[in-house]
């Protein structure tokens, strides 16, 4: 039997073929450029790979599954897996995109919630199995502890090609890794979930076979861990939150990521501005300084007041140097001036492409920066600082399921 092996060690770990062309994707600066490539290789990889699969009656590894038919009726609502592959369907744009937005899962029989985050992110659109971790936990909303992530535990989620299976049998548990696909089954290794943990815990290989539609468990686990009963017929709670993009096992919208907490010399147009990005630090949002020149003029949008002319806040030609912008409701962007520093940068941002730190989005294609939460955006430039109502990435929300319950 052919199988393709994956270890959950980071994000789009996939086949050695995909690793090549990411790594090889990654040394390209131009993103709108790299995402058409991707496209384009992709889909002569998904049919070069079926009409490989079907010569050899192999499993294809992710990434490069042959085109289905997609049939089934445990996916999500009432629709089939899409014949056409979409390689760079975002996770977001899902059906899961509503609870990923959300970050919580009702529980089935129960009040409770799954709080969680995305792990690892191995969907692939274009494989008839594939995968995401979460790492979370099983809590009422009304005595919600955020402490409590600190020990949460991880289980799956799974799809077949483009669609969520929401038919399936989701284990909790300390770990899950070393997953293979192969044909129609899914193996995967769970560690227990006892505590206190000294040394690793015992480990069980579990098999997981898709038919018609549902993804189940081929035998009762052995070791402590917990069936976790994800509702995907009920709503999230209502929640302002926010989607963002979130890529898939073959790219991600940024070229980098940083988990926050940064002070990066970034690209504008010819020149450099200096942007704060050390979020922990402060109640404020991001800020930038153009150590260069003084181009943008006096803003003063959203709740925050700004400094006028007679404040001494600009200078001799009414121009300041100086932007701090906040993204929470509502939003605001003021200017000022100061003279400039000798700071050093703790990194440069490459140009040209998009960045990723914490929450926000950091785009220095063209000869402006876009800094966003994928709700607003502050763009800057020469001569140019402005808040737009807008995001940064628009995302595709067809998927998402409609017409389901409310949630308790």
């Amino acid at each position: 039997m052919c199988e393709t092996r994956h270890e959950t060690s980071g994000f789009g770990s996939q086949s050695p073929i995909g690793f090549v062309l990411q790594t090889f994707y990654r040394q390209l600066s131009d993103v709108e450029f790299v995402m058409k490539l991707r496209a384009a290789l992709a889909v002569t990889a998904t049919i070069l790979a079926g009409a490989v699969g079907g010569l050899s009656g192999c499993a294809l590894p992710t990434g490069m599954a042959g085109l289905g038919n997609g049939a089934g009726t445990g996916l999500t609502g009432t629709q089939v897996a899409d014949t056409e592959c979409h390689p760079q369907l975002d996770l977001a744009e899902t059906a899961f995109g509503l609870w990923v937005t959300a970050k919580k899962i009702p529980i089935q029989g129960s009040s409770h919630q799954f709080y969680f985050t995305v792990q690892d992110n191995y969907f692939d659109p274009c494989a008839d199995l594939s995968w995401v971790t979460l790492q979370g936990v099983e809590q009422d909303p009304a005595h919600y502890d955020p402490m409590a992530m600190e020990s949460a535990q991880r289980t799956l989620i799974f799809f077949h090609r483009d669609q969520l299976i929401t038919d399936a049998s989701f284990l909790l548990a300390y770990d899950a890794r070393d997953i293979t696909v192969a044909d129609n089954q899914l193996e995967v290794t769970y560690e227990a979930l006892a505590y206190p943990r000294v040394t690793e815990g015992p480990t069980q290989k579990i098999t997981y076979k898709y038919a018609d539609g549902a993804l189940r468990q081929q035998a009762n686990p052995t070791i402590d861990v917990k069936p976790l009963k994800l509702d995907f017929h009920t709503n999230p709670p209502a929640s302002d939150a926010i989607t963002i993009p979130l890529g898939n096992a073959n790219y991600s919208p940024a070229i980098k990521t940083y988990e926050g907490n940064v002070l990066a010399d970034v690209p504008m147009g010819g020149g450099k501005i200096l942007c704060d990005f050390y979020l922990t630090q402060k109640t404020s949002g991001p800020s930038c300084t153009n150590r260069q020149k003084a181009t943008w003029p006096i803003v003063n949008e959203g709740p925050a007041q700004a400094p006028t002319n007679s404040d001494s806040k600009s200078n001799s030609e009414g121009k300041t140097n100086f932007a701090a912008f906040s993204f929470s409701p509502p939003p605001s962007l003021r200017t000022s001036y100061f003279p400039s520093g000798n700071i050093n940068p703790e990194d440069t941002f490459p140009d040209e492409s998009v960045v990723q730190v914490g929450p926000y989005f950091v785009d220095t294609r063209g000869d402006t920066v876009k800094i966003s939460n994928n709700s607003s955006t502050v763009v800057l430039g020469d001569g140019v600082a402005e808040l737009r109502d807008e995001p940064l990435f628009t995302l595709d929300k067809s998927r998402w399921p409609q017409d389901l319950k409310s949630s308790r």
